[in-house]
Formats: structure tokens, sequence, C-alpha cells
């Protein structure tokens, strides 16, 4: 095929995308296609199984639903293009370029064409640069990720079992709900990333980097966790040793979150004495907290989002960097609490299927008891704070976009708020 005949092939391909006469849908099959300047093409639903586009520069074109099963696309250049839902089963991608490619549900598993002749089975992404690249809800089970940059890429839910990641960059990934069960991730580095939910069981970690990764709700069954390095990780380290009941609320809360519901149990800790414990970087959202005996508890870095807490006594407690977007605390008390570089905004209401349904859930600090706490860094955006009581309260930078503020200093006759600009404002 040369050049002149794909484009010809691309330009008939535009009609049959727009349904005018004369339109045909770009059959370019097994297709000799290597070393091709090929532009930012707009190939959608084109048929391209077999095709040989090594070493291709496809930058920012169009490949999405497209039928790429068996291509060759080693060294090729698909940074920032878009293969949303292609068909890529056996592909070849090693050494590619794909920096901030969207490839998102797309189908990367083992194919049965050329590679099986060549006695291997497994999609080849060798030391490929897939720097934030999109592949949520990708099939990618068995594909060799081997030494492969997906530096800040996103990897939300993506089936990945048994696939080598040995000696991969995945700083700041976000791999949230990712199956790796028996995957090899030994080596590899994964500083940063967010690993919530994710299925570790039988996977190979040896020596690999998790230093301030996300381990909430991870599976670990029978991994090989010899040599990983976890300092700063945020995971409820202590689970073992916390009381029985206790433990067996989480347990069965986490499940609950992890299913949406299916299975599981949400915790019910209404009125619970916990004064004092240690759930630091647990996930307890959702759960029900209201009235709680929470007193200096250490929950710094956890997940409690849309949890409840309304008349809480939480007064010392450490909430630093947690995250309480939509949680209601109304009524709470939180004198001299920790809630520096904490979350308090707003919550992104979703549809079953992840999609946004366009409303937000606030978070509720309504008459919460805020004196003196530790506000430093928080966002606290169109938090509502009708009749919080905030007299001596550190807000050093802290967001307070769409906050009642005027209303609430109304309602505070002793101290003074440190705002973090201008001038402290007495109360």
């Amino acid at each position: 095929m040369v050049a002149d005949s794909f484009h010809d092939a691309v330009r008939r391909h535009q009609d049959f995308l727009h349904g005018r006469i004369g339109g045909v849908r770009a059959d370019l099959r097994g297709a000799q296609l290597a070393n091709l300047d090929i532009g930012a093409v707009r190939l959608k639903s084109a048929i391209l199984a077999g095709a040989d586009l090594s070493a291709a520069l496809l930058a920012g074109s169009d490949f999405s639903e497209a039928d790429l099963f068996g291509a060759k696309l080693e060294r090729a250049d698909l940074s920032g293009a878009t293969l949303f839902r292609a068909d890529l089963r056996g592909a070849c991608l090693r050494h590619a370029r794909a920096a901030k490619a969207d490839l998102r549900e797309v189908d990367l598993r083992p194919g049965q064409l050329e590679q099986q002749a060549k006695g291997g089975t497994r999609l080849a992404l060798t030391r490929a640069d897939l720097t934030g690249i999109r592949l949520d809800r990708a099939q990618l089970e068995g594909a060799d990720l081997l030494q492969a940059n997906l530096s800040e890429a996103s990897l939300i839910e993506v089936k990945s079992g048994r696939a080598d990641y040995s000696g991969a960059m995945l700083n700041g990934a976000d791999l949230t709900g990712i199956d790796l069960s028996q995957a090899n991730l030994a080596g590899s580095r994964l500083k940063g990333v967010n690993l919530t939910g994710a299925n570790l069981r039988g996977a190979s970690l040896r020596g690999a980097d998790l230093r301030n990764a996300v381990l909430r709700r991870v599976a670990l069954d029978d991994a090989d966790l010899t040599g990983v390095q976890l300092e700063g990780a945020v995971m409820l380290k202590n689970l073992d040793r916390l009381p029985r009941e206790l433990r067996t609320a989480i347990k069965d809360h986490e499940r609950w979150i992890g299913t949406g519901g299916a299975a599981g149990t949400r915790a019910d800790l209404s009125k619970a004495n916990l004064a004092g414990i240690d759930l630091s970087g647990a996930d307890l959202s959702g759960a029900n907290l209201n009235g709680a005996r929470l007193a200096g508890a250490r929950l710094g870095r956890c997940l409690m989002t849309m949890t409840s807490l309304s008349g809480a006594d939480l007064s010392q407690a450490d909430l630093s960097m947690a995250d309480l977007g939509g949680a209601d605390l109304h009524d709470a008390r939180l004198p001299h609490a920790n809630l520096a570089w904490s979350n308090l905004g707003p919550v992104d209401l979703k549809q079953a299927d992840g999609r946004s349904t366009g409303r937000l859930w606030r978070t509720n600090l309504e008459g919460a008891d805020l004196r003196s706490a530790d506000l430093t860094g928080a966002n606290l955006t169109s938090a509502r704070l009708g009749n919080a009581r905030l007299a001596g309260a550190i807000l050093v930078r802290a967001n307070t976009t769409d906050t009642p503020l005027a209303a609430t200093m109304a309602g505070n006759s002793a101290g003074r708020w440190q705002l973090g600009f201008g001038d402290a404002v007495a109360t």
C-alpha cells in the first residue's frame, strides 16, 4: 500500500463516517504502512487488522473502535492518539511512544496471529513510552510491559492478571481497582501510585518501590513482598491489632465498598467508644459514626467521603490529610483537632456507571465546634458552616471558596481567626 492509495482510502473513509455518497469504510488489513508519516488522521472504526505500522508517525490520530487486531505498531508514535475501544488483541507496541494517548476500554489481550506463530502470545509493550496514557477498563491480561514507562498513567479497573510489569515505571499512576493478580511487578517503581481496591493476589512485588503509595483495601493474599519499600504508604497498618469486633466491622465495610454494596456490610459504629484509636489510612467512606467518641483518635489520611459523623466527638483528633468530602459533621465536636491539608470540599455524585450526575454533595459542618482547630491548607470549598464555632481556628492557606464565612463569623464572639491573608479578622 503506497502513500497515495492510503490517503485515498482515508479520504473515502471520511465520507463513510459522514454518511456521504461514495463513502467506503477503510479496509487496510495487512497493509504495509511502516515508516509512513500519516499525521493526525481520523480512522475511527477502520479495519487495520494485521497492518504493519512499524515506526509510523500517528500522533494525534483517531483510531477509536478501529480493528487493529495483530497490528504491528513497534516503535510507532501514537502520542496523543485516541484508540478508545479499539481492538488491539495481539498487537505489538514494543518501544512505541504513546504518551498521553487515550486507550480507555481497549482490548489488549493476546491474539492469535504472528505472535503465536513465533511461539509467544503476549501483547508486547516492552519499554514502550506510555507516559500519561489513559487505559481505564482496558483488557491487558498477560501483557508484556517489561520496563515500560507508565508514569502518571490512568489504569483504573484494568484487567491485567498475569501481566509482566517487571522494571516498569508507574510513578504517580492511578491504578484504582486494577486486577494485578499473579502479575510480575518485581523491581517496578510505584511511588505515589493509587492502588485503592486493587487485586494483587499472588503477585510478585519483589524489590518494588511503593513509597507514598495509597494501598487502601488492597488484596495481597499470597503476594511476594520481599524487599518492598513502603515508607510513607497510606494503608491501615495495624488492622490485626484492633479489637476483634472492630476488625470484623472494618473488613466487612471494605467488602461493602469494594462490591458497591453487593456484599459485606456498612460499618455501623454509631456511639462507639473509639477514643484514642489509631485508624490512620483506613477507608471509612460511607460509614456510620454518628455520636461516636473519637477524641484523640488518629485518623490521618483516612478516606471518609460521605461518612456520617454528626454529633461525633473528634476533639484533639488527628485528621490531617484526611478526605472528608461530602461528610456529615453537623454538631460534631472538633476543638483543637488537626485538619491540616484535609479535604472538606463537595463530592461529585456519580451514576451507577460512574458518570457524573452534575450534582455536588457539600460537606456539612453546621453547628460544628471547630474552636482552635488547625485547618491549615484545608479545602473547605462550598462547605456548610452555618452556626459553626471557629474562634481561634487556623485557616492559613485554606480554600474557603463559596463558604459563608461572613455569617459564620457573626456567631463567634471570642478569639480571632487566623485567615492567612491580610490581617487577622476579629470575631
